[in-house]
């Protein structure tokens, strides 16, 4: 048998608060009508006096819980928290009138003292949530200027990259105005544009590594794709700038016949080298 507690207090005619284990309640009204409100719910009961016949109905502050075992008890923590309060502001809006019906009584100054400043302390507290709330906000729209102004210094960062690209030759004007278009319209991701200046970055490394081995007219023609006889199976590499579909060789006694094709032989490039050199070569 498990212990339990109740004790009722007597306000005023008509209103008397409640304490027992679950918590406070107050009880308005008396016979043949009565609502009692906790922290829980609204009870409201209507009877004949005498007659041992009523009608009661309840009203829960809670929110009803889906019945599943993933469902936490977290997200129903605000709503009894704001029954809660709707139940003490009730408390206190009851003790100020009720205090003032009975004055100038001493339990009329007593629960017009009590209400008011339960009344007070849960205005001061209602002041601090808004108060809370609104530095959250202000916090939140404080982060979100300051990811937009990194955005947007990121943003001119590249296209500073992109004119020192297109000064080299590297980024045509079409293509900068292109993706200054793109950023203006916010059409465009910092990947994407890191991507285009790196590719830009790797073509003018590859340009400073012909010039390097071959000069720059030479170095020239290979970025061009531009073929001609005599030119090394390197060459023929480097112009390409990619590794043969399929190599065929052929050992001969003075010599080394060998056959790059780029796609297939009937449609594509194919390069014929003896020795090491381009004899003859097929260009589509």
């Amino acid at each position: 048998m498990g212990f339990r507690f109740r004790k009722s207090f007597k306000l005023m005619p008509g209103v008397r608060l409640n304490v027992s284990k679950s918590g406070l309640s107050t009880s308005i009204g008396g016979k043949g009508a009565t609502v009692n409100i906790s922290r829980k719910g609204t009870r409201t009961t209507v009877g004949i006096p005498g007659s041992g016949v009523s009608y009661s109905t309840y009203k829960s502050h809670r929110t009803k819980r889906r019945n599943t075992s993933t469902t936490s008890a977290a997200p129903h923590a605000p709503a009894e928290q704001t029954s809660a309060t709707g139940c003490l502001w009730l408390l206190g809006v009851v003790l100020f009138l009720g205090g003032l019906a009975t004055l100038p009584s001493t339990g009329g100054i007593i629960c017009l003292l009590v209400g008011l400043a339960l009344l007070v302390l849960l205005g001061l507290s209602a002041n601090d949530q808004r108060q809370q709330v609104k530095a959250v906000q202000q916090e939140s729209l404080r982060q979100h200027q300051q990811a937009a102004q990194a955005l947007d210094i990121a943003y001119q960062q590249r296209l500073v990259l992109m004119q020192a690209r297109v000064v080299e030759g590297l980024l045509s004007s079409e293509q900068k105005t292109l993706y200054a278009s793109k950023i203006k319209d916010r059409n465009i991701t910092i990947a994407d544009l890191d991507a285009a200046l790196e590719q830009a970055r790797l073509t003018k490394a590859r340009i400073l590594d012909l010039q390097a081995k071959y000069g720059e007219e030479v170095a020239s023609k290979l970025l061009q794709e531009a073929f001609w006889i005599g030119m090394t199976r390197q060459q023929v590499l480097e112009a390409k700038n990619r590794a043969p579909d399929k190599i065929e060789v052929e050992v001969m006694k003075t010599k080394t016949k060998e056959t790059l094709v780029y796609g297939n032989k009937s449609s594509g490039d194919v390069f014929v080298l003896e020795n090491g050199l381009v004899t003859r070569f097929k260009d589509r």
